[in-house]
């Protein structure tokens, strides 16, 4: 196999797993505090479509001419599509049956997110292109002239913050659970509510 070919599994494989990541940190947060969230897809994709609709506004409006303007405006859509996962979760919160109400939100985002990118769209267009600008490429870091030229842009060919925020949100959650009292009381309360009490 080239050095290209593994640069672009690489990158293609840091590209689908970075979002399965953030939202499995968030599922193991509710899932050690003994709540049973299956509404985790739901959840990722209204906030997936905010995000991207987000962009698409930003797009129009003629941000992205700079590397740190495009980059805070990633950051302001991955903000709003977290803020958008909440407000649309938090409907687990009055639903007594948690199953029956994540089951209902894995059923309803979908439809939604269909229907709602046939309006802003067009009939038939269910998926939202992100600008170009969100990307980072290897331009964009300082890379020794000694490593061979064509790794570096097939590895870094989609390379987004979110990348290393997610790896940076990993750590933490991991210390946060097995290094803290808050993470200790958190896993006791979901393993053994009893005990802990």
């Amino acid at each position: 196999m080239s050095e290209v070919a593994l640069a672009s599994i690489l990158n293609q494989t840091i590209s689908f797993a970075i979002p399965l990541l953030l939202v499995a940190l968030g599922a193991m947060y509710s899932e050690r505090s003994g709540i049973i969230n299956i509404a985790m897809d739901g959840i990722m994709i209204i906030g997936a479509l905010c995000g991207c609709l987000v962009l698409r506004a930003m797009n129009t409006a003629g941000w992205g001419e700079t590397v740190g303007k495009s980059q805070m405006g990633l950051l302001i859509a991955i903000l709003v599509a977290g803020a958008a996962g909440i407000v649309i979760g938090s409907q687990l919160l009055v639903n007594n049956d948690q199953t029956i109400g994540g089951t209902a939100l894995n059923i309803f985002a979908p439809a939604f997110c269909v229907v709602v990118a046939w309006a802003v769209q067009g009939q038939g267009l269910t998926g939202i292109s992100i600008p170009k600008w969100t990307a980072l490429n290897y331009k964009n870091f300082n890379i020794p002239g000694s490593v061979k030229a064509d790794f570096w842009p097939a590895l870094f060919k989609k390379f987004y913050i979110t990348v290393p925020i997610a790896v940076i949100l990993f750590i933490a959650a991991w210390f946060v659970l097995y290094h803290t009292r808050f993470g200790l009381r958190l896993r006791a309360c979901g393993e053994h509510p009893q005990a802990a009490d």
